[in-house]
């Protein structure tokens, strides 16, 4: 698959759901309207689009969100998309709130790689970007995927001049 500049189109970003625990400043997320549950896609129909693109020439997939890690039993979705022959990788952008309790079962159903959104150290100003996120709950959560994946973590910050 080509874009319109010619280029080789080899991944796509699949977006889960429009649900996030943080409310961050900066993120549309917040102010859209919800979509009902009921009309999120199915892991059964987000492996059949899967399907479909990596026989287009799709061979790099990446889950976000909202916060992807929301969505229960994501492990099950990772190991569908693991099947896929032609899928060469997984990966995931989280806010890693969750990421302490679900590192180990997510890398084990099959993910590849993960990127955290991460856009201070310090825990007021954390709180304040996020409206009510706990930066040591993250932290230990980047511990966790540290210890399993070392090599495989990137972080993501937006850089802004906001500060509450």
């Amino acid at each position: 698959m080509k874009d319109r500049l010619g280029r080789e189109i080899d991944y796509v970003r699949i977006s889960l759901t429009d649900r996030c625990n943080f409310n961050c400043v900066y993120c549309a997320a917040g102010s859209v309207l919800r979509i009902p549950k009921e009309m999120m896609m199915s892991f059964e129909e987000i492996e059949l689009v899967v399907k479909v693109m990596s026989e287009l020439g799709i061979k790099h997939v990446r889950l976000t969100g909202g916060e992807p890690l929301l969505r229960k039993n994501i492990e099950t979705l990772i190991e569908k998309i693991r099947k896929i022959d032609s899928i060469e990788t997984i990966g995931l952008t989280t806010n890693g709130y969750y990421l302490e309790e679900k590192a180990e079962s997510i890398f084990k159903a099959g993910l590849d790689s993960i990127n955290v959104s991460l856009d201070s150290l310090d825990e007021k100003t954390f709180y304040e970007i996020t409206k009510g996120g706990d930066l040591k709950k993250v932290l230990k959560g980047l511990d966790k995927v540290a210890i399993i994946k070392p090599d495989k973590i990137k972080i993501n910050t937006v850089i802004t001049k906001y500060l509450p």
